[in-house]
């Protein structure tokens, strides 16, 4: 019988596979991903035959051929659980509103886009039905979506196009009976009319792009939760190339926890209805018609006071789901997506572990270590998009070094997910002031003194992070004065 190790991973060990994959592939793993690092790493030696790391060490350092021993080690890393329609509010303004008004801006259907990272092809998929349902009637061909990752053996589920029932949870009955067949065994399959609109290929995003014609420019890139693991240098060089190939007014689509910010400036911020994308900057004649760049600071006030309150923090909360803004159109068709579901209806875990990272973060911030407290609040909210703490702690961050754009955007996202989150709204007013917009920064102080007669909730964090009702009253109050 063959023996595996039991010791883990040396550091020297670490450091030389960490090296050899970045080189690779440009994913970064930080020191908290060794132990996934050393499970993998046990699972390729036993298909590979080997007993000892020296020994499959030195076949990964030998071995980057394309079909070699590195290349599969950096394809087992990699993460594809996914779903269809994940954020269904993205799919939901792609649908009603963003995509429409490419065409209408002047981009000729079928609108090219691009799903750099797909996984097993849940997104991309779900962008063609979006699409679909956007044009209905106007075109049988509205887009064709290019859908790359790394890892072959995704892209060959992908292109099976085959999935279990599970993987629909945020789709509505009518669209599944629609566009997807049901298996004899349950599973799901999609239909030609969706997967015909779909080309998947493998790339690496490290590697340089391949040249695009003028005409072959793409009218929407999205590219979500996959930078995240890539060096500054590394999200410069690939976003620069994403730039290149949009076409004019073209936009891009990050993961919830990701931003341009320090990255690149030929994008500028935009938000509707709650969804935060980016849109190129050097707009032409032919691009879609502009959309106001700046994210307003939302107004926090609820219109009346909730059924109960829940002042004092909880271990787990269960946070509300995404709730619409007062001045935001009502859909004249139904959703695509089925009503999204409150987070922790995806189970309480991933908020717990979420929670703990930000709590790390803030640790990390009290000890002056602002990069990695950054780092940590980025992986609670790809881990857990409703981790209302991250967002507030990314807001600090980003005030206390001068970025308030940045440091709102955050702050208007937590508000999004919890209107009641008192801190973040303390946030958007100290940002206000910071800008020097005294009138708009007392405005918000008014609000949040209204928001203060009715019950709040503060951070999940230490004590000392919030403050309670009454010297939070009074600290609005002074800032008034």
């Amino acid at each position: 019988m063959r023996q595996h190790p039991t010791e883990l991973l040396s550091p020297e060990q670490f450091e030389t596979l960490r090296q050899a994959i970045e080189r690779t592939s440009g994913i970064v793993l930080g020191a908290g991903k060794m132990s996934h690092l050393d499970s993998v790493v046990r699972e390729r030696m036993a298909v590979c035959g080997e007993t000892g790391f020296a020994g499959y060490l030195a076949r990964v350092i030998a071995d980057s051929s394309p079909g070699g021993e590195r290349k599969a080690l950096i394809t087992a890393l990699l993460v594809g659980e996914t779903s269809f329609f994940r954020t269904p509010a993205l799919y939901d303004i792609l649908q009603r509103k963003l995509l429409p008004e490419l065409a209408t801006g002047g981009m000729s259907l079928p609108l090219r886009i691009w799903s750099a990272g797909c996984a097993t092809g849940e997104e991309a998929y779900s962008l063609a039905i979006s699409a679909l349902h956007a044009f209905d009637g106007r075109s049988a061909e509205p887009v064709r979506i290019l859908a790359t990752d790394l890892h072959a053996g995704f892209l060959d589920a992908a292109r099976e196009g085959i999935y279990p029932a599970f993987a629909l949870r945020d789709a509505s009955p009518l669209l599944v009976m629609k566009y997807f067949r049901t298996l004899p065994d349950g599973r799901l399959k999609v239909s030609d009319e969706v997967r015909r609109l779909v080309t998947f290929e493998q790339r690496n995003l490290s590697e340089p792009f391949p040249p695009v014609a003028e005409q072959d420019r793409f009218g929407a890139i999205l590219c979500r939760n996959v930078m995240i693991y890539f060096r500054a240098e590394t999200t410069r060089r690939v976003v620069a190339s994403f730039h290149e190939r949009l076409a004019d007014g073209g936009l891009f689509f990050l993961g919830h926890s990701e931003t341009l910010w320090g990255i690149s400036e030929s994008f500028r911020l935009e938000e509707r209805d709650g969804i935060f994308y980016y849109r190129k900057r050097d707009a032409g004649r032919n691009a879609a018609a502009p959309i106001p760049a700046k994210p307003s600071a939302r107004a926090f006030v609820r219109t009346r006071p909730p059924a109960e309150g829940l002042g004092a923090p909880t271990p787990i909360r269960p946070r509300p789901g995404p709730v619409s803004v007062p001045d935001a159109p009502v859909p004249a068709e139904p959703s695509l997506a089925a009503p999204p579901v409150p987070a922790v209806a995806h189970g309480p875990a991933a908020d717990a572990i979420a929670l703990a990272m930000a709590q790390r973060a803030e640790n990390l911030i009290d000890s002056e270590r602002p990069g990695e407290a950054e780092s940590a609040c980025r992986e609670a909210i790809a881990m857990f998009p409703g981790c209302v703490e991250a967002e507030y702690l990314l807001a600090v961050l980003f005030r206390r070094s001068g970025r308030c754009d940045e440091a709102l955007v955050h702050a208007a996202r937590a508000l999004i997910v919890d209107p009641l989150f008192v801190q973040a709204a303390v946030e958007i007013a100290e940002c206000l002031s910071m800008q020097g917009k005294r009138d708009e920064s007392a405005g918000h102080w008014r609000a949040l003194l209204k928001m203060l007669d009715h019950p709040v909730h503060f951070p999940r964090l230490s004590p000392a992070t919030g403050m309670t009702v009454p010297a939070l009253r009074e600290y609005a109050a002074s800032r008034i004065r």
